[in-house]
């Protein structure tokens, strides 16, 4: 077992890939604190992985309300007597176009997708200070964040993501947690969502994450913090992180014209994709 005696959150476990990390941490060994805001499937996760043999308690909440954070990090501590691991996997997903944008909903999941996160991690971080032990938090983005037509509030959230993730893993070092994310894909409801407009590849089950899951919140990732980590399939690969573009380009006077001029030649090879690694998807049309 790579987790015994860890004590872990997984928010959004109630169904798909937060069910598979759920459900592969406890096989390894970890006591998992199951959240979600659906008791009925809450439940049945938590039972799922005492029927196997591990060990799990539910806690019904929202991520995006500070309390309710709190409260999902207490449950933690007050079923296994701490918190060694927080995986922020609770999010929400839609497609449409962006001149279509529902304002209501674009706000719900701006507060799950990005203030979740950011409550969920200040609470846990607060709590593995007080324990003095070091913890791993695990964040989830999506490729969306790079550029993907049809997801642009989506993908702005996932993309508020990766940046909560470097600047955690920065700010948090000094106290032994480690701070990550990764970029999965699997065979969800979330995928059937976005097939209706843009067919997809992806054939696996949410299952084939959870190993990559365990690895990052296990002993066997001590040295790797503030990285992002993609995993299509059977292709691993890590996230650049974002930053300006070497060399610098210098004038005496930065003028308009001077500007178009170095865009029309020192920048011109340089100027960056803006649209995700296409690669698995068919484009809408």
């Amino acid at each position: 077992m790579e987790l015994p005696g860890k004590r872990v959150v997984v928010t959004g476990a109630g169904q798909g890939l937060g069910r598979a990390y759920a459900e592969g941490m406890a096989r390894e060994g970890a006591s998992v604190l199951v959240n979600d805001v659906d008791a009925a499937n809450c439940h049945d996760v938590v039972a799922s992985i005492r029927v196997a043999g591990g060990t799990a308690e539910g806690h019904v909440g929202s991520v995006a309300d500070w309390d309710d954070a709190g409260a999902i990090v207490s449950a933690c501590v007050e079923a296994f007597g701490g918190i060694d691991g927080l995986v922020n996997n609770a999010g929400l997903h839609a497609v449409n176009k962006f001149t279509e944008e529902d304002p209501v909903f674009a706000r719900k999941m701006v507060e799950v997708n990005v203030l979740g996160g950011i409550y969920m991690s200040s609470h846990a971080a607060r709590q593995m200070e007080a324990q003095q032990s070091g913890g791993v938090i695990l964040n989830v983005t999506s490729g969306a964040a790079s550029g993907l037509s049809l997801m642009a509030t989506y993908g702005a959230t996932k993309g508020a993501i990766a940046a909560l993730t470097w600047n955690l893993a920065n700010e948090l070092k000094e106290l032994g947690i480690r701070v990550n994310a990764i970029s999965p894909a699997a065979q969800t409801a979330m995928v059937a969502t976005t097939r209706q407009v843009r067919p997809s590849t992806v054939t696996w089950g949410p299952e084939l994450m959870a190993p990559l899951v365990v690895f990052l919140l296990s002993d066997l990732s001590h040295d790797i913090t503030g990285q992002i980590v993609k995993l299509w399939g059977t292709e691993l690969q890590l996230v650049r992180h974002h930053g300006p573009i070497p060399p610098a380009i210098t004038r005496d006077v930065w003028t308009p014209a001077a500007f178009a001029e170095a865009f029309a030649t020192e920048l011109h090879d340089r100027l960056q994709p803006y649209q995700r690694d296409m690669e698995g998807y068919v484009p809408f049309s």
